[in-house]
């Protein structure tokens, strides 16, 4: 797939140097181009070299009382030896992509050209995750709102040891968290006993406590229920089937009641 030539970084022209056919000498003329040239795109990455800044901290006599004074580093200067970059980079290698400390060093080592040592990277991963607390309070505070949300667990591996990864979803914030427990106290910890919103889930016990009117069980299961219904057959059968079409025109419905994606919307401008 072509990239637009916006977002081309270089462009480079080739003319054809003689005649195909008689061998005669061609121009590099654009009013000769019988049309749009075929596009080639080649995309690279530069040489990847860490930028290292020196901070001098000099230390001066006072001419009027003699008292000695070194400067200080500026507040937006990182006290540690790496910047927000690396520290960046490390969280996406250990946080999204799970890999080990001993990894994350090789990668910073191979690739991008900063050496690191094991210590360095679990530092920097818990300097990161001391940065996201207070962000990640917000998000959890913005999902325990009064709105509708979405919220399911799945198995999870940290560690070598079992956990349970659980989401929640509203229009305006997504959570994760890890946790050792599949039980109820996590998601009330999600979102607090006095949830008053309403939330889809599956029929996982773990979501029973929050009243029945605000809750709404997942339209996917739902859905795989009636078709249930539908190939036992039977007395259920047509139960099923009425079900079944009921679903196909709400959802009919709702995708024409759609506000127009956000992408299209961006093209059409």
């Amino acid at each position: 797939m072509l990239l637009p030539p916006e977002q081309v970084d270089q462009v480079v022209d080739h003319w054809p140097q003689q005649c195909g056919q008689c061998q005669e000498p061609l121009t590099a003329d654009p009013a000769l181009a019988l049309d749009e040239a075929v596009r080639h795109q080649v995309t690279d990455l530069p040489p990847i070299r860490p930028q290292v800044t020196e901070h001098r901290l000099w230390r001066v006599r006072c001419g009027a009382c003699g008292q000695e004074t070194r400067a200080e580093l500026p507040q937006e200067v990182p006290a540690g030896a790496f910047g927000p970059g690396v520290q960046a980079a490390v969280g996406v290698l250990a946080g999204r992509y799970r890999l080990s400390r001993r990894e994350v060093a090789a990668i910073c080592g191979d690739l991008l050209g900063v050496d690191l040592a094991v210590g360095s990277v679990d530092g920097l991963c818990q300097d990161t995750a001391a940065a996201l607390a207070e962000p990640m309070a917000e998000l959890e505070a913005a999902v325990q709102q009064p709105v509708p949300v979405h919220a399911d667990e799945t198995h999870w591996r940290q560690a070598g040891k079992g956990y349970w990864l659980w989401v929640v979803v509203s229009a305006m914030a997504t959570v994760f968290r890890i946790a050792p427990s599949r039980g109820s106290a996590v998601i009330k910890g999600l979102l607090g006993e006095d949830f008053a919103g309403g939330r889809t889930t599956d029929r996982y016990a773990a979501y029973t406590w929050v009243y029945v009117e605000r809750r709404q069980v997942c339209w996917a299961h739902l859905k795989r229920d009636f078709q249930a219904l539908v190939d036992r057959g039977g007395p259920g059968q047509p139960g099923g089937e009425a079900a079944l079409a009921l679903i196909e025109r709400m959802f009919a419905a709702w995708h024409q009641a759609r506000p127009v994606k956000i992408g299209k919307a961006l093209q059409q401008r």
